[in-house]
């Protein structure tokens, strides 16, 4: 009963940040769906020699062919423009954490991954599991899991041994190719973080 949140495994932020980011494409997709709509309408207006619907594409043109190229608004304007790509650029091109982590047995050929998520799932179950864990979550990267457990005891005792030897077990039985050392945090629920 104590582990009964243990399937909380890791914190909100990560979803909060997938489900925001998700959001903004959506919106993005729909405002571009939009802007592509409005453009071929007004396209079709143009090829029919009518005046703009809601783009005023005519005086742009005007306005555009009056301007020289070393006018400082077309400067400002293509600065922005190159920056903006640039910032899109980086951002694509930074390099992400791993989704899973290389394993390979000494005693087979076979290679295989095991998923970053699934594990922190696996190894907050297993510290969840634990007599005295209320919730537990956990994080792995390639060279840390760090397992984070809320206790309703005061005194936790040998809490933290207990569930670095009910992890290090788990960890070791994957055989991944560099096994993550093991963090043990633990707090009385009354704490704050």
């Amino acid at each position: 009963m104590l582990a009964r949140n243990a399937h909380r495994l890791e914190p909100r932020s990560p979803v909060a940040v997938r489900t925001a980011t998700r959001v903004i494409a959506g919106v993005l997709a729909l405002a571009v769906l939009v802007l592509g709509v409005l453009i071929a309408i007004e396209v079709g207006l143009a090829a029919l020699e009518r005046d703009p619907l809601v783009l005023p594409h005519d005086e742009w043109y005007q306005k555009a062919r009056q301007r020289p190229w070393d006018d400082s608004s077309v400067r400002w304007l293509s600065a922005g423009i190159a920056a903006a790509g640039l910032v899109l650029l980086v951002v694509q091109l930074a390099p992400r954490g791993r989704r899973t982590l290389p394993g390979s047995s000494s005693s087979s050929p076979i290679v295989h991954e095991v998923g970053r998520r699934s594990l922190q799932r696996g190894l907050a179950r297993t510290a969840g599991s634990i007599d005295g864990v209320e919730h537990a979550s956990a994080r792995v990267a390639s060279a840390r899991a760090t397992i984070r457990v809320r206790t309703p005891r005061r005194d936790p005792g040998d809490l933290s041994e207990r569930i670095r030897e009910a992890v290090v077990p788990r960890l070791h039985d994957l055989d991944l190719d560099r096994e993550p050392a093991v963090q043990v945090h633990v707090r009385h629920r009354e704490e704050q973080r």
